[in-house]
Parts: C-alpha cells; sequence; structure tokens
C-alpha cells in the first residue's frame, strides 16, 4: 500500500490518462509559402466565401418575388 501512495505524485505529473498518439504537428511550416501565394490562395477562400451571399443580396427582389420577369 505505501508503495502506491508513493506514486501517487508521479501519477498527478504525467496525469491520469497518459497521451501516447499525437496526430498534429506544431512548429514551423515545411515549405515557406510566398507572399503573392498566400495573398492568392486568402483571395480565393474570401471570394469563396462571399460569392453566395452576395449573389443572393443583388438578386433579392427575385427571392421576393417582387421583380417577375415574363
Amino acid at each position: 500500500m505505501f508503495a502506491a501512495l508513493k506514486s501517487l505524485p508521479s501519477l498527478g505529473r504525467r496525469g491520469i490518462i497518459q497521451r501516447r498518439n499525437y496526430y498534429g504537428y506544431v512548429g514551423r511550416r515545411r515549405e515557406e509559402l510566398s507572399i503573392a501565394e498566400s495573398w492568392a490562395h486568402g483571395l480565393l477562400i474570401a471570394g469563396g466565401i462571399f460569392t453566395i451571399p452576395a449573389w443572393v443580396l443583388c438578386h433579392i427582389k427575385e427571392y421576393r418575388g417582387i421583380d417577375k420577369k415574363e
């Protein structure tokens, strides 16, 4: 029983559940992106996010049925 009591502080340091698998790598990127590549990537993402809401706002009258083209 005393051996179990002596090992309690070491369990507290390691944590109750041991983590053995790490799926992510934290640190610098393996290959650096150029500034132009970073901007192009950001613009594509922003364009993809804002395209559909902008299209809906431009055609809001058609959605409401106010401007029916016949």
